[in-house]
């Protein structure tokens, strides 16, 4: 497998559903590793 330089989850998004504290700190690494991220705003 050949390293180019992108991010492991790069081509993947994240879909936040959330509401509890846990959610955001359970996302964080995947965006880290690159995955995008979608969430609702506070309603």
């Amino acid at each position: 497998m050949a390293h180019d330089g992108a991010l492991p989850l790069a081509r993947f998004t994240v879909l936040d559903l959330t509401r509890a504290r846990a959610g955001p700190t359970r996302v964080r690494p995947l965006v880290d590793r690159g995955a995008d991220l979608a969430h609702r705003g506070v309603i």
